[in-house]
């Protein structure tokens, strides 16, 4: 079986392609990661908000309760 051999040109040509490589890769996941923590930033002010709603929902339900039950007429 031949065995290949690279020209010291073609070997540089090949580390830099890599090493280029590893730089794009690395920028991308740093990337990726700033939007996941964004993302994680906004579903947590979003459950915020939803449970102020929902608190909020309870309170009137109560209050129409209420209402509902003080506009019952109420056997004697």
């Amino acid at each position: 079986m031949p065995c290949i051999s690279f020209s010291s040109n073609h070997r540089q040509t090949m580390y830099k392609i890599i090493i280029s490589y590893i730089i794009a890769s690395a920028i991308a996941l740093g990337l990726l990661n700033q939007a996941v923590n964004k993302a994680q930033e906004d579903i947590e002010t979003l459950a915020g908000v939803l449970m102020h709603h929902s608190d909020t929902l309870e309170d009137h339900r109560g209050v129409l309760l209420q209402m509902i039950d003080d506009l019952t007429i109420k056997p004697m």
